[in-house]
């Protein structure tokens, strides 16, 4: 009933075995009618023994007529109040309705039921950002770091101190070395980081070497650590490091690399 009122004119064309008029928009569909009468669309599935009739040969509805948009909202019922693709997968697997797509998706928007689900929850206001991010001032002045790996390389790693207090502070003395001597320190409660800072505040000029004492000794530094369970202090430090480790595994993938090599390979 629903075809005849909205495909009058191409069921009558079907029915006398006329060509449908090529001005319309499911002319391309190959329409034909069943045994029972029903307006079908013939697709290229018709040798498949996987799929039923109603899916190789789905029953047309236009997206004007109402038995189309109770059957999305009976579809949007009995899916649970399913999503767009979810609706439109089951309709789909019997029926085929032009605009779909933008049918289901009003069908959708005007659920109460979906409605409230979906009203936007009162988010979290960020707090202001620190003065070290606010204002001007020169590169590495103030400096997050955090460790990054593991990275596979040959031979011995230089005694086995990477990850020791020994290891940390000559790692920390050699970036002095290249990009001056921060003010201020940033960094998680790791042992290594906690054990450097105890080492600094003791005796900085006695954890450093004397060549670097010299041009850099006469300035302040101090050590901060995040406040335990506040990962998100320490996110854009993080993220930089997980952009490094992306784009450094991509460089040496197809290379062995010795310590010193793996070293220098940023550089």
């Amino acid at each position: 009933m629903a075809q005849r009122q909205t495909f009058s004119q191409k069921y009558h064309c079907l029915q006398s075995k006329q060509q449908v008029s090529s001005s319309s928009s499911i002319r391309n569909l190959n329409l034909f009618l069943d045994g029972k009468g029903i307006l079908r669309a013939c697709g290229r599935l018709r040798a498949s023994h996987s799929l039923r009739y109603d899916e190789s040969h789905p029953i047309i509805l236009s997206y004007s007529s109402s038995f189309a948009r109770l059957l999305v909202r009976f579809t949007h019922s009995i899916s649970l109040h399913g999503g767009n693709q979810v609706v439109m997968r089951l309709i789909r697997s019997r029926f085929w309705i032009s605009k779909l797509k933008v049918l289901v998706k009003s069908t959708i928007n005007s659920c109460k039921v979906c409605v409230i689900y979906k009203k936007r929850l009162q988010t979290q206001l960020m707090g202001d950002l620190p003065k070290e991010r606010a204002s001007y001032s020169r590169p590495f002045t103030h400096t997050g770091v955090d460790f990054a790996g593991p990275f596979e390389h040959e031979g011995d790693p230089l005694g086995g101190d990477i990850g020791s207090h020994d290891g940390e502070m000559a790692a920390f003395c050699r970036f002095i070395a290249q990009r001056g001597c921060p003010h201020q320190m940033h960094s998680d409660n790791g042992k290594t980081f906690v054990g450097a800072d105890k080492v600094i505040s003791t005796d900085f000029l006695e954890a450093t070497r004397e060549c670097i004492i010299a041009q850099h000794g006469h300035k302040s530094l101090s050590w901060h650590f995040n406040p335990p369970g506040a990962p998100h202090m320490g996110g854009l430090w993080e993220a930089g490091v997980k952009s490094f480790k992306a784009l450094f595994y991509k460089a040496t993938s197809t290379t062995r690399y010795t310590f010193e090599g793996l070293r220098s390979k940023p550089a």
